[in-house]
C-alpha cells in the first residue's frame, strides 16, 4: 500500500498513477502526432539519462527538441537537490523529471495529460524514487510535505485553471501550503519585458507582437507574465518574501548560461556582455529583429539593466531565509555546451576564490571518451584568470554592422589576430607544403584563435590576449585554417547584411578578405577546409558528416547582402516594420472574414432550426434516422 493507493488507480503497463474520482483532463499538448514520436523515441532508448546522445539524435522539430535538448537540466544547475523531497507540478514529458530523479531522494511528478504522464513514467523507468500522478494540481491533495514544489514554465497558465481574483497568487498559496518547514517554490517564467520582446519576437504564448510589454494581457483569459519587480511582489503576496533570483541566457527553456544576482550586479564580470553570445528565439517562426540584440547587451550592461531585461527568470522562493534547498552559487555565473556530444560538454565557471575573477573550466561527463580517432582534444580542467576587455570580435561586428566603414577598416581591425598568429609559427612555419601551397604550421592548440576568443584592450594597436583557447587539433594545423574558420563564424553570423561585400556570397568575402591579409586561398584549398571543420564539426556535434558539409557549403553560397536582414538604414528598418505591420493586419482581416462567415452560417442553422417546417418534419427525419440504422445493423 502506498500513500496513493486511496485516491489513484496504477495504470497497468506506464506505471501512472491515475486520479479515480476526477480524472485530469487537460488540453494542453504539443500534437498527438508529436507525442506520439516522443513516446516512441523514449520507449526505445536505452540512455534516458538528462543529455542523453540517443534522446539529442531523434530532435527533429521543436517539441522534440525542447523535450529532448541537453540543455533542458541546465536550468537545475545552480540548486542542491540531494536528500530533498520535490514535487513537480506540470512535468510535462519529464527531461527535468528525469535529471531531478538521479539527484533528489523523492520525487513526485504531476501532470494533468494522460499522455505526457505516460511519457514521464518512461522516461524515468528504473527509477524507485519516482512516482508519476495524473491529476490536476488545482484539486490535488497530498498529507506529504516537500522540500521543494516546482512550477518550470507552469506558473504563467495559472489563470487558465485557478477561477481566483489572482490565479498566480491562488497558485503559489496552494504549492506554499505543500511545503516543509525551510521550503522552497522554484519557478521558471519568462520575462515580461525581456530584451527579445522588443526587438521583434512574437510574446511566447500569445504569438503576437509587443504582447506582453503592451501590457495586453487583460485582453482575455490566458497565460500571463512579469516584470523582474512585479514578479517580486507577486511571492511577497503569495506569503514567499524571500526570493533568490537567477537568470538564464538566452532563456529558461534552453538556458546555455546561468547568473546569480551577485552575478548580474559584478563589475568585472559584464554579465550583459557574456549575454550578447547567446542569440535569443522566437519559438513561433525565425525572422529578423528590428535591431541587433547581441549589440545591445554592452550598453544594457553599463547601465545595470541585464537583470531587468533578461528574456527570462528562475527564482527561488521561501516563507523565511531559512531555505533547505542549496545552492551551487559560489559562482557568479555558469556556462555548459551542451549542444556537444556528451564527451565534449563542458562547464564554464565564473568564480572569485580570493576576490580576483577567476575562469574555471571542466568537462561535464568526464566518465565520456570522445572516439580515439577523433581530430580534436580538450585540454581540461583549466582555470585562468578572466581578462577585462572585449573581444576582438566584438570591435570586428561593430565594424561589419558600420554605415561608413569600408574593407580597409576591417582589414585593419583583423591585423591584430593575424600578427598573432603570424607571431605563434613552428619552426618550419615559412616552408609551403608538398603542393606548394600555404606556409604557416600553427601549434594544434590554437584551433580555436580566432576573433571571438582573443582579447583586446583599449589601445586598438595592442596585442591581443588569448583565452578559452581548450581545443586541441592533433593534425597538421594551417594559418589558412584557423583564418579561414575565425572569419567564417563572423561573416556567418552576419550573412544577409554584410553591406561592404554587396553582390558577393559569404565564400567570396572571406576569399577577399584573406587575399586581402596576404594569406590566399584558392577553390581547392577551400575545399580541403570545409571539408577539415565538417570533420571536426561532426566528431564534436555528434552529427552526420555529409549533412554538415552541406551545411557548410550552403552558408558559403549564401548572399553576403540579402534581403533577409535588418539593419544597414533606419529606412530600411522601417520598411520592415511596415512589412511585419502589414502581414499582421492581413492575417487579422482574414480572420475577421472567417469569424463574419461563422457568425453568418450560425445565425443561418438558428433560423433553420427555429423555423416550422423544421420542427414539423422532425419525425420523419428521426424516422428515417432509424430505418438507416436498421438497414446498417441488418
Amino acid at each position: 500500500m502506498t500513500e496513493w493507493s486511496a485516491a489513484y488507480t496504477r495504470e497497468d503497463g506506464s506505471g501512472v498513477w491515475v486520479r479515480t474520482d476526477r480524472p485530469a483532463g487537460h488540453d494542453y499538448s504539443d500534437g498527438e502526432e508529436a507525442e506520439r514520436y516522443i513516446l516512441e523515441c523514449v520507449e526505445a532508448a536505452g540512455d534516458l539519462s538528462p543529455g542523453s546522445d540517443e534522446l539529442v539524435r531523434c530532435i527533429r522539430d521543436w517539441p522534440s527538441e525542447y523535450h529532448f535538448s541537453a540543455s533542458r537540466s541546465t536550468l537545475l544547475l545552480p540548486f542542491d537537490f540531494e536528500g530533498l523531497t520535490v514535487l513537480e507540478v506540470g512535468c510535462g514529458c519529464g527531461a527535468l523529471t528525469r535529471a531531478l530523479a538521479e539527484n533528489a531522494a523523492h520525487v513526485v511528478a504531476l501532470e494533468g495529460s494522460p499522455v505526457r504522464a505516460r511519457i514521464t513514467a518512461a522516461r524515468c523507468r528504473g527509477q524507485a524514487n519516482v512516482d508519476v500522478l495524473c491529476d490536476d494540481f488545482r484539486t490535488f491533495e497530498s498529507s506529504r510535505r516537500f522540500d521543494a514544489v516546482l512550477f518550470i514554465g507552469v506558473l504563467e497558465y495559472a489563470p487558465l485553471y485557478f477561477p481566483d481574483a489572482d490565479p498566480v497568487v491562488a497558485a503559489l498559496r496552494k504549492a506554499s501550503a505543500r511545503l516543509c518547514p525551510g521550503g522552497a517554490i522554484v519557478v521558471a517564467i519568462e520575462n515580461q519585458l525581456g530584451l527579445k520582446y522588443f526587438a521583434g519576437c512574437t510574446e511566447d504564448h500569445s504569438g503576437e507582437l509587443f504582447f506582453g510589454v503592451e501590457d495586453r494581457y487583460g485582453e482575455a483569459r490566458g497565460p500571463v507574465t512579469f516584470g523582474r519587480c512585479e514578479l517580486d511582489a507577486t511571492l511577497s503576496r503569495a506569503g514567499l518574501p524571500y526570493t533568490r533570483f537567477y537568470y538564464p541566457f538566452p532563456d529558461y527553456k534552453l538556458p546555455k548560461m546561468i547568473v546569480t544576482e551577485a552575478g548580474a550586479a559584478d563589475p568585472d564580470l559584464h554579465a550583459g556582455r557574456l549575454a550578447a553570445g547567446f542569440r535569443s528565439r522566437d519559438y513561433r517562426w525565425e525572422h529578423p529583429r528590428l535591431f541587433a540584440e547581441e549589440a545591445t547587451w554592452d550598453v544594457i550592461d553599463r547601465n545595470g539593466l541585464t537583470a531587468a531585461l533578461s528574456n527570462s527568470f528562475l527564482v527561488v522562493a521561501g516563507k523565511g531565509d531559512d531555505v533547505r534547498l542549496g545552492a551551487h552559487d559560489e559562482w557568479l555565473a555558469a556556462i555548459v555546451t551542451a549542444d556537444r556530444a556528451r564527451a565534449f560538454r563542458t562547464l564554464t565557471e565564473f568564480v572569485r576564490p580570493d576576490g580576483q575573477l577567476v575562469v574555471r573550466k571542466r568537462l561535464l561527463h568526464p566518465e565520456s571518451r570522445p572516439l580515439a580517432d577523433a581530430p580534436v582534444r580538450l585540454s581540461l580542467p583549466s582555470e585562468e584568470r578572466f581578462h577585462d576587455g572585449r573581444p576582438l570580435g566584438w570591435h570586428v561586428r561593430r565594424v561589419l554592422r558600420s554605415a561608413t566603414a569600408q574593407v580597409d577598416d576591417l582589414v585593419e581591425c583583423l591585423l591584430p589576430w593575424l600578427r598573432f598568429l603570424e607571431g605563434q609559427r613552428l619552426p618550419d612555419g615559412g616552408a609551403p607544403d608538398a603542393a606548394g601551397r600555404g606556409p604557416a604550421s600553427l601549434p594544434g592548440a590554437l584551433l580555436d584563435a580566432v576573433p571571438w576568443n582573443l582579447m583586446m584592450t583599449d589601445d586598438p594597436q595592442g596585442a591581443p590576449t588569448p583565452f578559452d583557447l581548450e581545443w586541441g587539433y592533433v593534425p597538421a594545423l594551417r594559418l589558412d585554417h584557423v583564418l579561414f574558420r575565425g572569419l567564417f563564424a563572423q561573416l556567418a553570423e552576419a550573412r544577409g547584411e554584410l553591406r561592404l561585400f554587396a553582390g558577393d556570397t559569404v565564400g567570396e568575402a572571406i576569399a577577399a578578405l584573406m587575399r586581402a591579409l596576404d594569406v590566399p586561398v584558392d577553390d581547392e584549398r577551400t575545399s580541403e577546409i570545409v571539408e577539415r571543420e565538417a570533420e571536426i564539426q561532426s566528431v564534436v556535434f555528434g552529427l552526420d558528416i555529409d549533412a554538415v558539409r552541406r551545411r557548410l557549403q550552403a552558408t558559403l553560397a549564401e548572399t553576403a547582402l540579402g534581403d533577409g536582414g535588418l539593419g544597414i538604414t533606419l529606412d530600411q528598418k522601417n520598411r520592415q516594420i511596415d512589412g511585419l505591420r502589414s502581414a499582421i493586419a492581413d492575417l487579422q482581416g482574414s480572420l475577421a472574414v472567417a469569424e463574419a462567415d461563422r457568425d453568418r452560417l450560425t445565425e443561418n442553422l438558428r433560423r433553420v432550426e427555429g423555423s416550422l417546417s423544421w420542427r414539423v418534419t422532425a419525425p420523419l427525419r428521426s424516422a428515417k434516422g432509424f430505418a438507416g440504422r436498421r438497414r446498417d445493423s441488418d
